[in-house]
Parts: C-alpha cells; structure tokens; sequence
C-alpha cells in the first residue's frame, strides 16, 4: 500500500503498510486554510478523516428534555444542575449522556452519522456555579467513571446487523418511519440510545416486539448480539469473558468547586481562595458511535454550615481529531 500526498507544489509519496493499514491513500488539501486543512483515508470499505487540528464542542450539561448534545438521562438534582449528596454516595445515579456525533452536527453544519467511531484526542468535566435564587458560598466535590465502547469486530458487526434487520424490515412495510414515504425528507443512517428510549436525538425505532422498548440502544444491542454469539462459554469452562462484544471501555475521573467564604477573625483575617478543579484526560480514545455516558457515582458529603445544598452545572468540553464511518 502506498502513502499519495498530495501538494499544490509536490507530489510525493511514501510507504505506509505498517502505518495505516488497510487504507489505499490519502489525499491532503495544503491549499486550505491551517484550521481546514483536512486529510481524507480512503479505501474500498471505509472512509476516515482527520482534521489538521481539533474540533473542539463544549457545553453545559442541559435538562433532559432539550436537544443538546450532552444532557441528563439519569439525575437527582435539579434538572440542569447537580448538588451534593447527605453521606456522599448518590443512592439514584446523576448521569450525563454526551452524543458527539449531534455535537459534531451542530458545529460543522452537517449531518454526522452514529454509525461512525470518533477519535477522541480529549475530554474536560469541570464544574461551575449555577446563578439562582440561593448564592453559592460552599463547596462541591465528585467522582465517578465515564463509559464508552470502542471498535471491536463483533462491536461493529452488532451495528451493521441492526442496520440490515431495520433495512430488510421496513423493505416489506410502510410505516411513519419508512424510506418508501416520498412526502418524507429524512437522513436514512441509524441513531442509538444509550440504555433507553428517548435519549438521543431522532433515535431509530424498533422494528421488532422482542426487544425491550421502542427505539434502538447500544447497551440491548450488545446484550443481544453477546448472547447469539457466546461460543465460548458452552465449549470452555474455564472462560474468563462472558459476551463476544465484551463490556464497555471506562476511565475514573473527580473534579471539585470550591467558594471560600471563611469569615476569619480578628486574629486570623479570613483569606479568600476559590479554587476550580476540573478533570481532563489526553488520552486517545476511539468511541464508538460517539456516544460516551458520565456516571456521577459520589461526592462530597453536604457542608454542615449550610442550610440549603449549593448547586454547580457540569461542563463538558470534547476534542475531536476525525472520525470514520463503517
């Protein structure tokens, strides 16, 4: 296989079997803007691109019911803010459902597909004070896991076989959600939940009773597609895995606010000494999908000082180097 760039002023090309493999070429536009200079991977199968820098979308967490791109599914605060818990451990989990491919959309003026794996450069979780009736004059610290599934073989096929039981179902039936309706104008590609109905923009609905809900998620599709493929188990009894599409990818992560209102005395004036302390990984990460769910698991316990708990919004900002559709 052979490297092609392409070059207003060269042509030169390089051997890159042990870089890239499987991809025919790419071609490189130097002739655009530094922060458009785009670099397509293609061959027969597939088609990747990496942007010549980041895109970077970021946003605060928004209630369950909006259209942003990163919005709580699971919560006990209030609907777009978070607060602490009385003995630190949240009974209800808070978690925050992030859908780059909507965020990526929204940016770039175009329609990003889920069935895509998104390369991840970073990931920010930071917390902010929240503007309402009651000021902020503690503190807050969280902890607790982000979760995403990366590309796997067995990953990918449980998506493509989705999308060949969607196509094959609605070739024989016309429905609301029918590519046979003319008077309709919609993208045709397949967009999942996370673990129930209603969480993503325009999730794809199901066509089939056997399945939980009404609409596609990554979590039964899994599931599903583990078990019809679980050779493993029936021929080894020593088996240290338990599903062909494994478990989700994870990392653990805390960030902490803190609004120092110490009243100090005259012996020890008060020192005033907020501090922000966001999480941010820079580890690559390919997602699958671009879906990625935060699990706010903890905190810390409430402050004994205050009557009513401060309330903070979650921040979320991604970077997003490319991403290739499948």
């Amino acid at each position: 296989m052979i490297f092609i760039i392409a070059n207003t002023s060269r042509l030169a090309a390089v051997n890159a079997d042990r870089m890239l493999p499987g991809i025919d070429f790419f071609l490189h536009r130097w002739d655009l803007p530094i922060k458009m200079q785009v670099v397509k991977l293609i061959n027969s199968r597939d088609q990747c691109v990496f942007m010549r820098g980041i895109h970077e979308i970021q946003t605060i967490v928004n209630v369950p019911a909006s259209d942003h791109w990163a919005k709580w599914i699971n919560y006990t605060g209030s609907l777009d803010s978070i607060d602490g818990d009385a003995d630190g451990v949240y009974v209800d989990k808070n978690r925050v459902l992030i859908d780059i491919s909507n965020g990526l959309s929204m940016t770039l003026g175009r329609q990003m597909s889920q069935m895509s794996t998104y390369e991840v450069e970073y990931i920010r979780i930071e917390m902010q004070n929240k503007d309402d009736l009651n000021d902020n004059d503690s503190g807050l610290a969280l902890n607790g896991a982000c979760y995403y599934w990366t590309p796997t073989k067995h990953r990918i096929d449980a998506l493509q076989l989705a999308r060949q039981l969607e196509k094959a179902k609605e070739s024989t039936e016309i429905d609301d959600d029918s590519f046979l309706l003319s008077t309709q104008q919609d993208y045709k590609g397949m967009r999942f939940n996370w673990n129930n109905d209603g969480q993503v923009e325009f999730a794809s609905s199901e066509s089939f009773d056997a399945l939980v809900g009404a609409e596609w998620d990554l979590t039964e599709l899994m599931m599903v597609y583990g078990q019809m493929n679980q050779l493993g188990q029936d021929q080894y009894d020593n088996s240290l895995w338990y599903s062909r599409t494994g478990t989700t990818n994870s990392f653990g992560f805390s960030c902490a606010y803190v609004n120092d209102s110490s009243n100090g005395s005259v012996e020890s004036p008060a020192i005033y000494n907020p501090v922000s302390t966001p999480f941010e990984s820079h580890v690559p990460r390919s997602v699958l999908t671009g879906l990625m769910m935060i699990d706010f698991s903890a905190s810390s316990t409430d402050s004994p000082t205050n009557l009513v708990d401060d309330d903070y919004q979650i921040r979320v900002t991604v970077g997003v180097k490319g991403w290739s559709d499948f």
